[in-house]
Formats: C-alpha cells, structure tokens, sequence
C-alpha cells in the first residue's frame, strides 16, 4: 500500500519523494508497486532506510541540529544527566521521543484522513488511465469485457460506452480538491505513521508476537 500511495515515477523531481529518493542512492531494484511482490526484499529495505532517515530528520528538527555531531541548540538534556540513574535518563529519552512523535507524527486526524483520501484518488486515477491504455489496439480502445466486441475512436466514448452498457462508474479528477495547505509536511507525516505500523507489523510477524498483531 506504501508504493501504491506514495511512490509515482512522475513526482521523481519532487524533493523528499519515494521517487526521488530511489534515483538520489541509485536504487535500481526498486520500481513501484506492481514489482514488490517479486522484488520484496529490495522495495522493504528502501521503505525501512526512508523511514530511518525521516525519523533522523525529525530528531535533528526537534534538538535544533544540523547534522548528528551537532550540539544540541533546543531541548537540551539536564544538566548531570550523564551521571543519573539509569531510569532517569531512559524517562527522558523516552520523553524526547514522545514529543517528536506529536510533532512530526501525530499530525490532525482529520488531515490525515483528507491526505490519504486525497492519494487514494490519486492511484485509482492511475490505474483508470492504465486500463485505458491496455485497451488501446491499432488506434482504438477494444473494451475488456469478456464477449464483449465494442470498439471506440475516441477515449470519451469508450468510457460512455462502459458507463451505459457495463454499469462502470468513471473516476474523475476533482477540479477543487480538497487538500491540507502544508502537502509535504502532511505527506512525510503520513508516510512515518503507515511505514511504523509495516515495521510494527513486520516485527511481530518475525518474533511471532500475537499480541502486537
């Protein structure tokens, strides 16, 4: 789902993205969706390295460092933490964590929802356009339906064609869609979240833990 949603060939010039990451460390044996169940190794170790550096990113966001040498500029920890308890320090570290999470993770609900439903329509748009492309034989669009002989000119046709004689509903471009204003803090926010729960998932299914599934 992670591929289907996030990664599009045609956003490879777009910084930060699935696709532009893959091109930047030269991943070749990833190439989207329609190849992870033959290449799963490749495509899971991609998402897990793009998380690991988006989960470093919003850490270094968040202590105010340019780079993981850097001193710390914000949230800084306590002075002699070093030399608390054991317990102390993990309290900390897990309250650090915990404050990243709400800032870079748990973004509004209902943005996630409007972001998500949003890419949603986003694949189902490209998978139209694929069917349609199938169906494109010696300059006509042949319809795919078993037993069915129908052949069109024209892309505006085939689809009435389908809506009229097959009951299909055509997926259309919104022309005002209904978006969150800040697309690709939403968009990193959302990836973290999904790409968690597949580690979280993954996880449990290696160490077998029934609880966590």
């Amino acid at each position: 789902m992670l591929y289907q949603l996030f990664y599009s060939v045609s956003s490879a010039t777009d910084r930060g993205t699935l696709a532009q990451l893959r091109n930047l460390i030269n991943r070749r044996s990833v190439t989207g969706a329609e190849a992870v169940k033959n290449s799963l190794r490749a495509h899971q170790d991609f998402l897990d390295d793009v998380l690991d550096a988006h989960i470093v990113t919003a850490a270094l966001q968040h202590f105010g460092m340019e780079t993981r040498t850097s001193r710390p500029e914000k949230n800084k920890p306590p002075p002699l933490l070093m030399l608390a308890g054991r317990d102390r320090q993990h309290a900390w570290v897990k309250s650090q964590a915990l404050e990243v999470l709400e800032t870079y993770v748990k973004m509004k609900d209902e943005s996630h929802a409007m972001l998500s439903a949003s890419l949603q329509d986003v694949v189902a748009l490209e998978e139209q356009a694929r069917r349609f492309q199938n169906m494109l034989t010696g300059g006509k669009y042949e319809c795919d339906y078993l037993n069915c002989t129908k052949q069109y000119k024209y892309l505006g046709n085939i689809k009435k064609h389908l809506i009229k004689d097959h009951s299909e509903k055509m997926i259309e471009p919104s022309a005002t869609p209904d978006r969150p204003t800040d697309i690709p803090r939403q968009m990193s926010s959302l990836f973290i979240k999904y790409a968690l729960l597949l580690r979280d998932t993954t996880d449990a299914n290696t160490f077998g833990d029934g609880d966590t599934l």
